[in-house]
């Protein structure tokens, strides 16, 4: 089964289940798949273990956001194995869905899971990665509305993404998306200022 095939097959469990998830959904897995096929190309990955792994990195987040990394694990195998996937690369997609969050988890040792990581924080940064912040931290508790408190946690959305990816490739795509939020975080405090 080729790659494409697989992809296909796998879309249906996705909007079954990701459909009215807000912050990982699937507008942010078609976001990530976009650039994972494009790193993917130019690093020589296997694109066969790839592509499941983004798309179902955040599988397990309806379960629980804070250990989605862990709790996926077990959906993805279970989507992998109903379509027919080759079983001996579903552990090297498993890697890449329990090695992705910045929650928790192992560190990435495949380049596969190494290429996620980058694209998940490419996510992460720019406009798209403000709107998912605001959204994220309403609902996981970690932004109260207070927007004193929003440049603190676009401060530490760039801490997160800045300096911790693994390729040069990455680094170049995710520049102008640093560089974006600190020119919103500089004008956000000059307003925030203002008597």
């Amino acid at each position: 089964m080729s790659v494409s095939k697989y992809e296909e097959r796998i879309w249906p469990y996705l909007k079954k289940e990701l459909l009215k998830e807000k912050v990982a959904g699937l507008d942010h897995i078609k976001r990530t798949l976009f650039w994972a096929k494009k790193l993917g190309q130019d690093l020589e990955a296997d694109m066969e273990v790839l592509i499941p792994g983004v798309m179902l990195h955040d599988i397990g987040v309806t379960k629980d956001r804070k250990k989605h990394y862990q709790r996926g694990i077990e959906q993805a195998e279970k989507i992998l194995r109903e379509i027919d996937f080759p079983s001996q690369k579903i552990d090297r997609v498993l890697h890449i869905i329990e090695a992705h969050s910045r929650y928790g988890g192992p560190t990435p040792r495949t380049l596969e899971a190494k290429i996620m990581w980058d694209v998940d924080a490419i996510d992460y940064a720019g406009a798209v990665g403000i709107t998912r912040a605001v959204i994220r931290g309403l609902s996981d508790n970690s932004f109260d509305g207070n927007i004193f408190n929003f440049s603190v946690l676009l401060k530490n959305i760039v801490k997160e993404v800045e300096d911790k990816l693994f390729f040069k490739e990455s680094k170049k795509i995710i520049q102008p998306r640093i560089e974006f939020l600190n020119v919103f975080l500089k004008q956000l405090e000059i307003e925030l200022s203002l008597p």
